[in-house]
């Protein structure tokens, strides 16, 4: 069956993202501010979308040749970077440590004391790299790991080594229900509910 669909929305993952204070924003130089923090050995077109809950400029960069693929293919599609739409959710009062778990990488946001405190992706190859990041990203921001409730969402099973190795660093973790207020599709409730979460989150945010 072919399903027609109102509007589309193009969310862009690529790990090149930086949050940038209004204040500093200067479009001339992001490329150089990507560059600094990335190298430049990959190049493409420099983006921003504006949060403007926290008066912040996601400055990423995307590849060339995949804006026009989908420039032809959805031309009509609005286009932001994941880690926009995760920003401009409404945030928790205390400390959250939301995880988006994918095969070999996950992307981590920290909210201390109600505010946002960094949102970055990290490429990990096994559960004690996985530890490492999401400790490291406690440490950073001075939040004990036994006092922050880490959200869990993606590719991760209470029964399996990932979930063990995170479970001997943080008392708090839960997983993330899909969000309240949209039809599924029954193939999408047989799984965990966390498998997708983070996906139809999305959908509050735009």
């Amino acid at each position: 069956m072919q399903l027609k669909y109102g509007k589309t929305h193009i969310f862009w993952s690529f790990a090149e993202s930086i949050l940038v204070p209004a204040e500093f924003m200067n479009a001339g130089q992001n490329a150089q501010m990507l560059d600094l923090v990335f190298g430049d050995a990959k190049q493409g077109i420099i983006r921003s979308d504006f949060l403007y809950k926290h008066n912040l400029h996601n400055v990423y960069r995307v590849p060339a040749s995949v804006i026009d693929v989908f420039s032809v293919h959805l031309p009509l599609g609005l286009q932001s970077h994941l880690f926009t739409a995760m920003v401009n959710r409404d945030l928790p009062a205390g400390n959250h440590l939301y995880a988006n778990l994918y095969s070999n990488s996950l992307t981590t946001m920290l909210i201390k004391d109600g505010k946002l405190q960094v949102i970055q992706n990290f490429d990990y190859t096994d559960p004690a790299d996985c530890v490492f990041h999401l400790l490291h990203v406690c440490k950073g921001f001075d939040v004990l790991p036994d006092d922050v409730i880490l959200h869990l969402n993606g590719m991760i099973d209470e029964q399996s080594g990932l979930y063990d190795a995170i479970y001997k660093y943080f008392l708090h973790i839960g997983f993330d229900a899909l969000p309240e207020g949209h039809a599924y599709y029954e193939p999408i409730k047989v799984h965990p509910p966390h498998f997708f979460s983070h996906l139809f989150a999305l959908a509050s945010c735009v």
